[in-house]
């Protein structure tokens, strides 16, 4: 799956479902690395962009996506010696078979 190079803001998003949804080109670019790489974590896409998107702005967008219902999230919490680390997954939302 290529990333999208659109000179357009807003591309039609293809994970929303039956109905097209417009998506800035900077959250396409995440989804379709999401498409990609399947459930992973937020510095795995920054790394996946080659260094074009920074870790804070992954983040940002993909709060952004799960808030458009285009993405989901599972915590997982990682015992680690004396402390417990939480890591978040990020996941491209199943579609609705309605």
């Amino acid at each position: 799956m290529q990333i999208l190079n659109n000179e357009d803001a807003q591309t039609k998003s293809r994970f929303a479902g039956a109905v097209p949804v417009e998506v800035p080109r900077s959250e396409q670019n995440v989804l379709n690395l999401l498409e990609r790489m399947g459930e992973t974590h937020a510095p795995a896409l920054a790394r996946a962009s080659n260094g074009s998107v920074s870790v804070a702005a992954i983040y940002s967008l993909l709060q952004r996506l799960e808030s458009r219902g285009l993405v989901e999230r599972r915590e997982v919490l990682i015992p680690m010696n004396d402390i417990t680390a939480r890591r978040v997954f990020y996941k491209i939302k199943a579609r609705s078979s309605h």
